[in-house]
């Protein structure tokens, strides 16, 4: 969207003092938009993840600030979670892949080699970050509520070489509870890229609150301010409401392309163009373009509690994650995987507790005797059956021929019991998670179905959770783009970076650096990551630890027969995926190879070659032997 088009239907503050209003304002807009979209996302967490959830929604509070109470049938109330086993059904497929962010060039003097500089750092980053877990609990509340997130942030590198270093690094923070947190103004995309304004919003205890903000005001906070309808939702009594409230402001921005191809704001980094130009580095054109700057305000109900801050980027650095988004009459509903499901379970625990309820009441099936038949067995009778004597004694009674006899206890009715088995079915249509019917033989451990026919019977869950997936692929993608988009500006000096490489592996290299060319002597930028335009996309599938195992199975598998070729040319391939302890595997793989040179097998490479110091003689030697064994097979 270009910032001329915009018709955002609330003014944007052209003066800071009036930016508060304006937060105020458009906070309630989204809530009177989204209200009950996210009181219905609370609800079903509480109900799939806590103890007697199920059976109301105490806890939580209507649209007018009423706490619920809980008002189901005075019956036995037994639980039996059904829905939270769809949602770790799901949560367990989800975590058996990786979805990996990948850069590619787009353009305007980009290349892979720096895409690939992006996806090393972008790996590092969500390392450091400890990514996985973040990005676990975000799915696994999306499943539940519908919403979920995470952001990016900068830090100052601080390690143990360079405490004092002024250089800043990308990182992920989750966000906590992104149902009641985390917010967009209106826009029409999935990752909310095109919104005007968001809110991260969250409750901070009032003795935090003032030793944070001891200048903010704090000394009577039942002032008039909190009374009206717009700013009480930001006071409780015992905390108050705070928010980070991000907004775009359409600017104008000079830019310059420079003689070395970088593109730069002109304003902004008028000290490097001083700088460059003693290096030989010109401007060759300027323009003015038009854009975004985006801003950051800390904010609670009464004032804002800091000075703007302006994110470097265009893109707010806030990634929604969302589950099942339907769009009726310009009103959006957003739901997990719960929502449907929440009758069913609870017709299920209905019919499941009636059940062991009439079974708990249901007198014994008991002896009928008269007092006669009884008359000196009264011990005996009473421990009938704890001790299970095989005998047991009685008086004949001439007034009621034959022993005691048993009448039968009373049993639970059939179509009770059918009714329980078809709302638990209809659970599972509801959230599309049908486990699968077949099984094993009781006693074994063996499925003697086809492969085939498990992976398919496995998979069956998959038409419910696909939405899932998909929409977390979605978010990851647009993390990926706010950090192509964020990068270039915090990673903007001359520095080593550590990148990692699919395998986990890390490499230290340069960026910015500035060097001579070695023709036309001019200075020239080596991994400018400024300089092109660059997209992103994701890679779904098994995680990398996955890939490795499957590939050493199949490697194994063709080295398999004596009689092919894969015998003498996979070894190094097969050690080189396997999974082995500490550093057993390159031990194992440098000897490997090593032997697979000194046979003529392989070729070594220039490292190998220097390592085992082969003269050019013998490298030619073994080249012509490689040849030759080749050649045979």
């Amino acid at each position: 969207m270009n910032p001329s088009d915009i018709k955002d239907k609330t003014q944007i503050a052209a003066k800071t003092s009036d930016v508060h209003s304006e937060a105020l304002k458009r906070h309630g807009l989204i809530m009177d938009r989204e209200r009950e979209n996210r009181e219905l996302g609370v609800q079903d967490t509480i109900f799939a993840q806590t103890q007697g959830g199920m059976y109301s929604d105490v806890g939580t509070e209507d649209a007018s600030g009423n706490t619920i109470k809980d008002t189901s049938p005075d019956i036995p109330k037994y639980e039996f979670n059904l829905v939270a086993g769809a949602i770790d059904t799901v949560v367990g497929d989800q975590r058996q892949n990786e979805i990996a962010i990948r850069v590619r060039p787009d353009g305007n003097g980009s290349d892979k080699d720096k895409a690939d500089i992006f996806n090393g750092i972008i790996k590092n980053i969500q390392a450091l970050s400890g990514f996985q877990s973040i990005h676990d609990a975000a799915f696994d509340e999306t499943l539940n509520s519908g919403y979920g997130g995470y952001r990016v942030s900068t830090q100052f590198t601080n390690d143990d070489v360079n405490v004092n270093s002024f250089d800043q690094e990308v990182i992920i923070e989750p966000i906590n509870s992104a149902v009641t947190s985390l917010f967009f103004g209106p826009s029409q995309k999935y990752d909310k890229s095109d919104a005007m304004y968001a809110f991260l919003v969250w409750d901070e205890e009032l003795t935090t609150f003032k030793a944070l903000y001891p200048d903010a005001q704090t000394t009577d906070f039942d002032q008039e301010i909190y009374a009206d309808e717009d700013h009480r939702p930001w006071f409780s009594g015992d905390t108050i409401r705070m928010a980070e409230y991000w907004r775009k402001v359409p600017t104008k921005k000079t830019i310059a392309l420079l003689s070395d191809g970088r593109v730069i704001d002109v304003e902004d980094e008028k000290a490097v163009i001083d700088d460059l130009a003693q290096a030989g580095v010109s401007i060759v054109r300027q323009r003015t373009i038009d854009t975004w700057q985006v801003e950051r305000y800390i904010m609670n109900g009464a004032e804002m509690l800091k000075p703007v801050e302006k994110w470097a980027g265009k893109l707010f650095p806030l990634i929604p994650q969302y589950g099942k988004i339907t769009n009726i009459q310009n009103q959006q509903y957003v739901r997990g995987l719960v929502r449907f499901a929440k009758d069913a379970q609870r017709v299920y625990n209905y019919l499941r507790s009636t059940i062991v309820s009439v079974v708990a009441k249901a007198p014994k099936d008991v002896h009928w005797m008269t007092p006669e038949m009884g008359k000196g067995h009264e011990a005996s009778l009473q421990r009938m059956n704890i001790d299970d004597n095989p005998i047991q004694y009685f008086n004949p009674d001439p007034k009621f021929p034959g022993p005691p006899a048993r009448t039968g206890a009373p049993q639970v009715q059939q179509a009770l019991i059918e009714a329980a088995q078809t709302a638990k079915l209809d659970v599972q249509m509801a959230t599309g998670i049908t486990p699968g019917t077949a099984q094993p033989t009781a006693g074994t451990d063996i499925d003697k179905r086809s492969g085939k026919a498990i992976e398919a019977q496995a998979r069956r869950g998959d038409s419910g959770a696909y939405i899932f997936m998909s929409n977390d692929a979605l978010s990851i993608q647009a993390l990926g783009n706010v950090l192509v988009d964020i990068i270039p500006h915090y990673y903007d000096s001359t520095r080593q970076v550590r990148i990692m490489k699919p395998d986990g592996e890390t490499e230290e290299i340069t960026i910015n650096e500035t060097v001579r060319d070695e023709q036309s002597g001019e200075p020239v930028i080596v991994n400018d990551l400024s300089i092109g335009r660059y997209s992103t996309m994701v890679d779904i599938g098994p995680a990398f630890a996955t890939q490795r195992m499957e590939a050493a199975d199949r490697l194994i598998t063709l080295a398999s027969d004596p009689e092919g070729p894969y015998a003498k040319l996979t070894p190094d391939l097969i050690v080189k995926n396997l999974d082995l302890p500490g550093d057993a595997s390159n031990e194992l793989y440098k000897r490997i190879r090593g032997f697979m040179i000194k046979e003529g097998v392989v070729e070594p490479t220039e490292e190998e070659a220097e390592e085992y110091q082969l003269t050019e003689q013998e490298q030619q030697q073994m080249q012509l032997k490689t040849e030759r064994e080749q050649a045979e097979i």
